[in-house]
């Protein structure tokens, strides 16, 4: 099993837009990968990919790098490597959502590093700041904006497109998924609030209980009111830390004052507020190949560099260390707090 030194044996998982952007990453400033797993092998060297995980597996590497996407079979591949002693990372926030509590338990029995940096913000450095910054503060609440492609959208339109126009935009740009409906209905903003959370305090909870945001429901009319009034749409998630866990995704009309404000295209920002640092925020681009997979490398490199998450070196007794599964009925509420200032709540519905 790797322990960190001074090389690092590597395979990727798919070869999409963010698994080539960290191949040719990694490859620019490391050795070679080892092996790519890819579903048609036609379009590659031969001795380079690989359409069988068992030929992954074989060539034993330290790290795989997960960037296949969806639940399966990307969670039976992870917990294969974690069982061998295989680091992983991965940039899959739909397989953290939903299986991060039996991958993280997974990795504290095998000694692997679960790291998923990429699953939230392409390239800014969301989780390695809660990791390592803001780690022995107590974080009260976090808000932002968490999807790029979203926010690319509601850039162009407030600039005159079309929803359809816009999306196209985003689609030819490269900044959507292969299905884009997770990012314009809100899922995608809603799984990420549920990997913060297993960051910031092991709390588990089901995606589906988070309120979000139906893109196509947000009525034209109003990007021509904010125009008119020098405001903004912007879509901003609201997580509040507490007894009980507030959450959710909201369209709002924002003004000059509003940190969401100049955030445009696919930028994402997000915003802590702490018991000791009281504000910290971070802006960057959350949407795109080379920012993901640079997240995708820098994690490779933390585990290469011996810079590991301890998952125990946490403010949690050991009875709870694999966390706390929430449920909507238990300790999950709608957010229904002071609403945010500089800010007016949209309600429009299609």
């Amino acid at each position: 099993m790797y322990k960190g030194g001074d090389s690092i044996k590597t395979s990727v998982l798919g070869l999409g837009t963010v698994g080539r952007a960290f191949k040719e990453i990694y490859e620019l400033n490391e050795d070679k990968i080892s092996k790519s797993l890819v579903r048609d092998t036609s379009s590659y060297p031969k001795d380079n990919v690989t359409d069988d995980f068992t030929v992954i597996l074989h060539e034993k590497p330290d790290v795989i790098v997960e960037a296949i996407g969806g639940v399966e079979p990307a969670y039976t591949y992870l917990k294969q490597a974690m069982e061998q002693g295989i680091h992983v990372v991965t940039a899959n926030k739909d397989l953290i959502a939903e299986k991060g509590k039996i991958l993280r338990r997974l990795a504290l029995e095998n000694g692997v590093n679960l790291k998923c940096e990429a699953t939230i913000g392409g390239g800014i450095p969301i989780l390695s700041t809660i990791n390592h910054y803001l780690k022995r503060d107590t974080v009260v609440k976090i808000e932002g904006i968490f999807n790029g492609t979203s926010n690319f959208i509601l850039t162009l339109m407030s600039e005159g497109l079309t929803f359809n126009q816009a999306l196209e935009r985003a689609i030819e740009g490269g900044y959507c998924e292969s299905n884009p409906s997770a990012d314009l209905k809100g899922f995608d903003v809603a799984r990420k609030i549920c990997v913060l959370l297993q960051t910031i305090d092991y709390s588990f909870i089901d995606w589906r209980a988070i309120e979000v945001v139906d893109l196509e429901a947000i009525d034209p009319i109003w990007f021509k009111y904010a125009k008119a009034n020098d405001l903004k749409v912007k879509l901003i998630a609201t997580i509040v830390l507490g007894p009980v866990i507030q959450a959710e995704l909201e369209a709002v009309l924002v003004d000059k004052n509003d940190r969401a404000f100049a955030v445009d295209y696919e930028k994402n920002y997000i915003h802590f507020e702490s018991r000791h640092l009281k504000g910290t925020s971070l802006i960057g681009y959350g949407a795109g190949g080379s920012p993901t997979g640079y997240a995708l490398y820098q994690d490779v490199i933390d585990i290469q560099e011996n810079d590991v998450l301890n998952l125990q070196d946490k403010r949690v007794e050991p009875l709870d260390i694999y966390g706390k599964w929430v449920t909507y009925n238990d300790k999950f509420e709608i957010y229904e707090g002071k609403r945010r200032e500089n800010s007016i709540r949209l309600r429009s519905e299609k």
